[in-house]
């Protein structure tokens, strides 16, 4: 069946190149139309053979595609050169396939590179809410007048008048107990740190 259809296959693209001469000779875009439409089947089976996968898959648009191009660029084929309809226009659609991987690949490249941004991001995400975590954790723990302290400067955002006078200590005992508090911290932090990590 497949030798059957060999020939068959060979006097559509013979009968094509036929109608492309006649469009050449008379402008007549009933040629035209016959010869685009008998190549478009052999295209598209030459198509759904091709080795890359998102081109198969896609095989009627890129076909539409070839086509396309094969319409606007029919003013340089050339009979007299020798080259036949059939290599003619395996040459443009090779050259549209082509056109589309390198398509494919800047898209596949971009979106491995958004999926890579947004793992960064989720890590980093999970990363800082595990650090709030903690924080939050050894904040709990640390003794009553540091953890207020701390509280007021890095949560509240208060001055040193502000919290000096919120808690009624002179600046250097609020200073001595918010370092004290800010030291009890990153060691609660290290240990619940390593803790996790065990």
């Amino acid at each position: 069946m497949e030798a059957a259809e060999a020939p068959e296959r060979m006097d559509r693209w013979m009968e094509a190149e036929r109608y492309v001469r006649r469009f050449k000779q008379r402008q007549s875009r009933k040629d035209l139309d016959a010869a685009l439409e008998l190549t478009r089947d052999a295209l598209l089976r030459r198509v759904r053979r091709h080795w890359h996968p998102p081109i198969r898959e896609n095989a009627e648009d890129i076909t539409q595609i070839a086509l396309i191009e094969l319409w606007r660029r029919i003013h340089r084929f050339d009979p007299a050169r020798g080259r036949s309809w059939k290599k003619w226009c395996c040459t443009q659609a090779e050259w549209v396939m082509k056109t589309l991987i390198k398509r494919f690949e800047r898209e596949e490249q971009a979106v491995e590179e958004v999926v890579r941004q947004f793992r960064v991001e989720c890590e980093a995400a999970a990363r800082r809410d595990y650090l709030v975590s903690l924080l939050r954790e050894a904040l709990d723990r640390l003794p009553s007048p540091e953890r207020e302290i701390v509280r007021a400067k890095k949560l509240e955002g208060l001055t040193w008048a502000e919290t000096t006078w919120r808690f009624g200590l002179s600046v250097s005992t609020a200073q001595r107990l918010y370092d004290q508090g800010l030291a009890w911290l990153r060691k609660q932090m290290d240990e619940l740190r390593r803790a996790d990590d065990v």
